[in-house]
């Protein structure tokens, strides 16, 4: 990986600018490239990228993490290597870290206080079509969000909430006072969501449903409802 493409991941990553990758920015911005990890490997990226135990990664030890050919500095290369591969300009960074986190640019519209599933029906992929892009213009920035605010709220019932975040943005509040932080961000979205969300995106992928958000809410809460039964 060039250094040009590192600075732009790692300025993408810095979300409060402050030159240094806290935990959490580090596992959001992993996980938003489709880079997924357990617990055991983010524990071995941070102990190898935090070189001095400040228990955040500035930007010459995240460039010497990813250079290492650790386990994860390598999915890392390997994603960048085909992310948004149409449009690098020679050693110029990826198009998508010219993007707000979390905001794919072909992403549908949607307006800040209307029902998120409430979208234009969206065409069925053309032929070729790969399904990464399909997802990324049809709900991936919806959902990345969503995935940011479950993790805020940790609700008893992460489906079910995901659910009626995605189909009515009137019913986001504040967290409560006693959410348990105690769970790494990584740690609570790859042992509450991720599975699911990984279903209901196969799902979607393969039906390509008029409103694929809507769509997603659906398989969630039957998720929810047959957890319960």
């Amino acid at each position: 990986m060039s250094e040009s493409i590192l600075r732009a991941v790692f300025t993408k990553f810095d979300e409060d600018k402050s030159g240094q990758l806290s935990p959490d920015e580090l596992a959001q911005g992993l996980y938003e490239l489709g880079i997924d990890i357990d617990d055991a490997e983010f524990d071995a990226m941070m102990t190898a990228a935090d070189a001095d135990g400040s228990g955040e990664v500035d930007l010459g030890e995240f460039m010497a993490w990813a250079g290492s050919g650790g386990a994860v500095a390598a999915k890392l290369s390997a994603q960048l290597a085909t992310a948004d591969a149409a449009d690098l300009q020679g050693d110029g960074p990826p198009a998508w870290t010219q993007r707000p986190m979390a905001a794919a640019a072909a992403a549908p519209a949607l307006a800040a206080a209307a029902p998120r599933a409430a979208v234009a029906p969206v065409a069925k992929a053309a032929a070729g079509v790969e399904p990464r892009a399909y997802i990324a213009q049809t709900v991936y920035a919806v959902l990345m969000q969503a995935i940011k605010e479950v993790d805020k709220h940790r609700p008893a019932d992460p489906a079910l909430w995901l659910a009626d975040y995605l189909t009515d943005s009137t019913k986001v509040e504040a967290p409560a006072a006693d959410v348990d932080r105690t769970v790494p961000m990584i740690t609570y979205v790859h042992n509450s969501v991720t599975p699911l969300l990984k279903s209901c995106l196969v799902l979607l992928w393969q039906q390509q449903p008029a409103h694929p958000l809507a769509f997603v809410a659906e398989q969630l809460r039957a998720a929810s409802s047959s957890a319960r039964s």
